[in-house]
């Protein structure tokens, strides 16, 4: 039986070998997938000679030798007009000048103005109330003033006409009493006679020199006087009060041009410790460079006499585009005539000619300044040098392979360096 039963298993083992080599063959090994190469574009540029140069940049801004903080001079007050017609400059959106703050530009902002220009005008209603009972107190001692003037007038014309028959009558009296004394001559029987003609005489002579005295005093400018004093005191009363309201007007103090104001709507309040407006004297201004720490220390190439290159944005045919001009450095800071203007920081320069198309308010000047030039020098990117400590060198490009070279460097500017040696024109080299 055992034997049997080892013949049976090993047939079923047998089988089931043929039968699974038929049914399932092996799988078939396959290669891993190929990833192609990703070649890494490399830039290059073939080396040339030319002219490189080295600056320094500042930023500057445009100082006014004088300018002017427009305040209110009273209180308080609320906006009744300005004025933007001086160019026709009112906003499209409402009663409202837009400036939203000092460095922002603004439509007004470098507009010119000469002196005596309305720029706003405010009303307050407690000086208001007052113009019209002073008008009416003015008028009342106007009235009483030319009263006091024609009562003076006809006094003094009855003073006249009296003084010119005191003088007749007072002829007559003397006449009448030499007359008496001739014909009373002075003796015992005429006495009596001769002294009625005297007193006689006397108080004609009084009365006539009481008359005039009252006549005089009629005429005299007492009450005049009085009156002129009521009418004064209510022109200043009133004037005064036209002063106020002329302070209530702000004008421009010089020909100059506006470099800041305030936003202002119609209706609001403002007080007096608000600036309102500031006008640039640009008859006389500088740009001004404050220096940092680093330029105190270690110096600076703004030195007396030096000319600098002076760009700005300006717009120019309904573009933003770069202007450039130049100025010359004419004072350090240590310059005490204008220590009012400047700090310790601070370097002037002088622009001769200003264009016309930047405003005094700009903001943003650059400033430059050349530190040096070299002319018909090998000259590379900076990104195509490499720097190791005080190693340099660049990679070459030399039969489709690039090589490392080492150089010796130059001048260096913004973005360019000079090649001293270890490369020459015509090699192409690799710029990151």
């Amino acid at each position: 039986m055992k034997p049997k039963w080892s013949y049976f298993v090993c047939v079923m083992l047998i089988a089931a070998l043929l039968a699974s080599c038929s049914l399932f063959p092996a799988e078939e090994s396959r290669a891993p997938p190929v990833i192609p190469r990703e070649e890494i574009a490399i830039k290059t540029m073939v080396v040339e000679r030319g002219d490189i140069g080295s600056f320094e940049y500042f930023t500057g801004t445009v100082t006014p030798v004088r300018q002017y903080n427009l305040y209110l001079d009273l209180p308080s007050a609320v906006l009744s007009d300005y004025n933007i017609d001086l160019q026709n400059l009112r906003e499209q959106a409402g009663d409202t000048i837009f400036a939203p703050s000092r460095r922002s530009s603004s439509p007004l902002q470098n507009l010119r103005v000469k002196a005596g220009d309305v720029l706003a005008e405010f009303t307050n209603k407690d000086i208001a109330d007052q113009v019209a009972p002073l008008k009416r107190a003015l008028e009342m001692a106007r009235v009483n003033y030319d009263a006091a003037m024609s009562a003076w007038e006809f006094a003094n014309a009855d003073y006249e006409d009296l003084q010119s028959r005191y003088e007749r009558d007072r002829q007559d009296a003397e006449d009448a009493y030499a007359a008496a004394k001739i014909i009373y001559q002075p003796s015992d029987e005429h006495i009596f006679e001769l002294r009625q003609a005297e007193d006689e005489y006397n108080s004609a002579i009084s009365r006539l020199e009481q008359n005039l005295r009252a006549a005089r005093q009629n005429a005299g400018d007492h009450a005049v006087r009085r009156e002129r004093v009521n009418l004064a005191a209510a022109e200043d009363n009133l004037r005064a009060v036209g002063d106020q309201i002329e302070r209530l007007v702000i004008s421009a103090p010089v020909d100059g041009v506006i470099t800041f104001h305030e936003v202002l709507n119609i209706g609001d309040t403002y007080t007096s410790d608000q600036v309102l407006f500031t006008i640039a004297d640009d008859s006389e201004f500088y740009v001004t460079v404050e220096l940092e720490n680093m330029y105190i220390v270690l110096g600076h190439p703004l030195v007396t006499g030096a000319e600098v290159q002076i760009s700005a944005q300006a717009i120019i045919d309904e573009k933003m585009q770069e202007v450039e001009f130049t100025g010359r450095v004419i004072s350090a800071s240590q310059d005490q005539r204008r220590s009012a203007m400047l700090n310790n920081e601070t370097i002037m320069i002088e622009v001769p000619e200003w264009p016309s198309n930047v405003g005094l308010a700009t903001s943003g000047l650059l400033v430059r300044v050349e530190q040096g030039v070299r002319y018909n020098v090998v000259a590379v990117p900076l990104s195509a040098v490499s720097m190791t400590g005080t190693y340099s060198y660049v990679r070459v490009v030399e039969n489709g392979i690039s090589k490392e070279r080492p150089v010796e460097l130059g001048l260096t500017s913004r973005t360019e360096v000079e090649i001293l040696s270890g490369l020459e024109p015509g090699e192409e080299i690799v710029v990151r």
